[in-house]
């Protein structure tokens, strides 16, 4: 159970089921209402269209009223509920990164075209999707068109291939490692084989 969303703890779901327009809560301490700064902004303006009054004594002051102290109140969490949002929109993009830097699958239905993902979470190549890549690559040094790939790897494989897929494939191919050196980095990186590296 989640201990931060006050409304996901058993006796918090009971007070927020009976609450009616009027009603006054009280709590002691902000930090045992909610440690989660999202959903405590969430609640106080679900409680601010109720018109349910919400106090924290150790604030001494309504945190749902319109005077000065509930106004700065919100503002406040405002101001952390977006620093909070976009700190976990970094991090999140970072661990992406790292993850892509590492060669590891990032996430999704499946990997992309190309490879598998083996036990450890690494990319390695597909064989029969990298022959067709290999295809792709060929037609485009003879100064075939993208439309042209298309219409041809489509045709070879029986399955459809649009334009903008083959664009994208070969663009992402341009910047990655041959294949050879993506198996070396993940064999490098199993830590049940930590001296593979050196030979």
């Amino acid at each position: 159970m989640n201990i931060y969303n006050f409304e996901r703890r058993l006796k918090g779901s009971e007070l927020l089921s009976s609450l009616k327009k009027g009603d006054h809560i009280i709590c002691s301490h902000l930090d045992r209402f909610s440690r989660n700064t999202l959903n405590l902004l969430t609640l106080v303006e679900k409680f601010k269209k109720q018109k349910i009054s919400l106090h924290f004594v150790d604030i001494g002051s309504e945190v749902t009223g319109t005077d000065a102290m509930g106004s700065v109140f919100f503002k406040l969490l405002s101001v952390f509920a977006e620093f909070y949002a976009k700190q976990v929109s970094e991090k999140s993009k970072a661990t992406k990164q790292r993850m892509i830097k590492e060669n590891k699958h990032t996430g999704g239905f499946r990997p992309k075209y190309g490879y598998d993902v083996d036990e450890n979470g690494y990319l390695v190549p597909c064989e029969k999707e990298q022959s067709v890549i290999r295809l792709m690559k060929i037609l485009r040094k003879k100064g075939n068109s993208y439309k042209s790939i298309s219409e041809k790897v489509t045709k070879a494989t029986r399955k459809k291939f649009p334009q903008s897929w083959v664009f994208n494939i070969l663009k992402r191919e341009s910047t990655i490692p041959s294949n050879e050196e993506i198996i070396r980095h993940n064999i490098c990186n199993v830590e049940l084989q930590p001296n593979i590296c050196d030979i």
